[in-house]
């Protein structure tokens, strides 16, 4: 049986860079989703903030 693994992010960026840290991660992100187990892999501005936004992992690992 697998269990799920799970990574919430608060991530802050350098004054006036959020918009760029949103265009990298949806570059990388369907490469990331593609990965075997990925169950969730997305980002979250925080409204009022463009240089704040919380990421979310989660991952169901094979069985060893």
């Amino acid at each position: 049986m697998s269990n799920m693994v799970g990574v919430v992010v608060h991530i802050r960026v350098k004054p006036g860079r959020g918009a760029e840290q949103l265009a990298l991660f949806a570059a990388i992100a369907p490469l990331v989703r593609e990965e075997e187990g990925c169950l969730v892999y997305d980002l979250h501005p925080v409204v009022g903030d463009a240089d704040v936004g919380i990421e979310r992992e989660f991952a169901a690992p094979a069985d060893r």
